[in-house]
């Protein structure tokens, strides 16, 4: 996926909204990823929403 910029690349009204709700995000993500946490759940009245990286053990394919 592309990063999104400030300078955009599309003229589209759909597409300027698009890239300025994920620069908004990224922008509080990078100040605090618990601030974005919290906006996103009360955004989505109270899902626990979780950011960031999880870390899982490697699974066995299924296909034997």
């Amino acid at each position: 996926m592309a990063r999104t910029q400030l300078s955009q690349r599309y003229s589209g009204r759909e597409n300027t909204v698009t890239n300025n709700t994920m620069l908004l995000l990224s922008r509080i993500y990078s100040f605090s990823p618990l601030r974005l946490e919290s906006l996103l759940s009360e955004l989505f009245d109270g899902t626990d929403i979780s950011i960031g990286l999880t870390f899982q053990q490697q699974r066995a394919s299924s296909s034997r």
